[in-house]
């Protein structure tokens, strides 16, 4: 949506603050000498904020080895995490097929059906060497001024660098348009955006530190390694002058220009022979041009990975080959998945599941690996193990260790819910019968029976009927869990049904007969009592 004249104003008033280009015009940047800059940016970037920092870092990125190799693989680690979108009750078979839908929808119409990956890469882009953070648009019907109408069908990328952040809860981004130079405000519903280490001052509007801008400087002296190299070796200077006595400035030019067209002829590119002149008198003198300043190269190299890895969240491994224990693998990769990868999730997770996921659906990341399952299984063994150790012992009763494999995740809510109503009561332990004088009207009318006053009050009533008008709303029951979308209105008629089928058992519990056999040998008199009496008498 353009962008009106009453928002023109606060759009002008964040210009002021961060410059035409974005560049911070705080009081306290102003205090800094500009030649501190050049010195502690080697008079490359800007200093932090401004849009032309962010232009300049990743321009310059691509000619820092080291830096575009570490952003490759931290690039490559969060866009190859998978992300699924899985629904909220596992139970209901129309949100299992709405989440899949949804996916294949999201995953074709997004970046204009270039696939939700593209965007997804260059949003991860943004992300890692911007300080303005990375934006995203949410595709969708509806006027551009309010939120979107009906499920969003996609997403695409936009241009941090085309991005400007405002004041404004409502319109919280403006984005100019390359394609006529124009600025539109975008509502908050439809876009998603976030930073690295957001800033606190109220005036940067949430703008970061991202990990390029963190670890510009230690990059640009790693590439100064490089280059010093090959300038050193690679524009073959004269190494040593072997000079005699009496030799005059035009034989020194001659001579050099005599070794150069000899090693041109010798296909030497980068090294260079000596140089050697002589007069009469045999005597030399050896002087050195070329010293390679001797330093640990390796050392210096590894140093300065490690320090990057620490930097930008990443195991040293995703950068390096190391060598170590398996157990120091799997510390260091549980410690790195806790750093870069966790921070971006948990707030990509909380902008899909606010704004682009319908509230049946959420976003789901999958960090599992085979050392992750190894471990997780081992977890679930030691603990089945004391459970069992508790049981035997009787000092865990079965309800109790259904509830704590809930609570460890080794059970589903849904099936502990089902297996408390098989065993007769509801999930916070609540005997089933106490459904029949629920005030919630839904579970009252799948419960009530036709002509019966109170179905618990056994010997007032007709087993026959009673069974009869049970069948009756268990067909209700089913019916209703057939039909409804609802989890609220399933899980009521659910509880119903298993409040029907124990009030079943209760009455063919009440209404036991004794066998016949046993009825007759009961009701007859003791005769051989009662002839032994009489021949005692006679």
């Amino acid at each position: 949506m353009p962008v009106d004249p009453s928002t023109e104003r606060a759009i002008e008033q964040t210009i002021e603050l961060t410059g035409r280009d974005g560049a911070a015009n705080t009081p306290g940047a102003s205090l800094i000498p500009a030649a501190w800059y050049y010195v502690k940016t080697g008079d490359l970037i800007p200093p932090w904020w401004s849009k032309k920092r962010d232009l300049e870092m990743s321009r310059l990125m691509m000619s820092f080895n080291h830096l575009s190799g570490v952003h490759y693989a931290a690039r490559t680690k969060l866009a190859n995490i998978p992300l699924h979108f899985v629904p909220r009750d596992n139970t209901i078979s129309s949100h299992i097929d709405l989440a899949t839908s949804y996916t294949k929808q999201v995953t074709h119409v997004s970046e204009f059906g270039k696939g939700f990956r593209l965007a997804y890469k260059k949003f991860i882009g943004d992300y890692l060497k911007a300080d303005n953070g990375c934006f995203m648009e949410i595709l969708g019907e509806g006027d551009p001024a309010g939120p979107i109408v009906g499920l969003p069908l996609g997403v695409r990328h936009l241009d941090s660098a085309r991005c400007t952040r405002t004041r404004n809860d409502i319109y919280p981004v403006v984005y100019e348009n390359e394609s006529d130079g124009k600025r539109y405000k975008l509502h908050y519903s439809r876009v998603i955006f976030f930073s690295q280490e957001p800033s606190e001052r109220a005036t940067m509007n949430n703008v970061g530190f991202c990990a390029l801008s963190r670890s510009f400087e230690l990059g640009q002296v790693l590439a100064d390694q490089i280059v010093y190299k090959l300038e050193k070796m690679g524009s073959r200077p004269q190494s040593q002058i072997i000079v005699g006595k009496n030799i005059n400035s035009t034989e020194i030019v001659k001579a050099f220009m005599m070794a150069e067209e000899l090693m041109d002829e010798l296909g030497l590119r980068r090294y260079a022979k000596i140089v050697a002149m002589g007069g009469a008198d045999i005597e030399v003198d050896k002087i050195d041009l070329n010293e390679f300043a001797p330093f640990d190269e390796e050392t210096g190299t590894l140093m300065a990975i490690y320090a990057l890895a620490y930097i930008w969240g990443l195991d040293i491994r995703d950068l390096w080959p190391v060598q170590g224990s398996k157990s120091s693998d799997q510390v260091a990769n549980m410690k790195a998945r806790g750093r870069l990868p966790a921070d971006f999730t948990a707030d990509f997770k909380d902008q899909l599941d606010m704004k682009l996921l319908p509230p049946a659906l959420v976003a789901k990341f999958d960090f599992q690996d085979d050392e992750e399952d190894q471990s997780r299984a081992l977890i679930k063994d030691i603990r089945a193990r004391r459970r069992e150790r508790l049981s035997k012992a009787g000092l865990l009763e079965p309800i109790s260790e259904m509830r704590t494999m809930v609570e460890d995740g080794d059970m589903n809510r849904s099936d502990f819910v089902r297996w408390m109503l098989d065993q007769g009561f509801l999930e916070d332990g609540t005997t089933l019968g106490t459904l029949f004088y629920s005030p919630d009207p839904t579970i009252s009318g799948l419960v009530k029976l036709n002509g019966v006053e109170d179905p618990l009050v056994f010997e007032d009533n007709d087993k026959e009927e009673i069974v009869r008008e049970i069948h009756v709303q268990q067909s209700m029951c089913l019916m209703l869990m057939a039909q409804s979308g609802s989890s609220s209105q399933k899980s009521k008629a659910q509880q119903a049904l298993a409040a029907l089928d124990w009030l079943e058992g209760q009455y063919d519990a009440q209404t036991e007969s004794v066998p016949e056999e046993l009825v007759g040998f009961a009701e007859e008199e003791p005769i051989i009592e009662e002839e032994m009496v009489d021949d005692e008498e006679e």
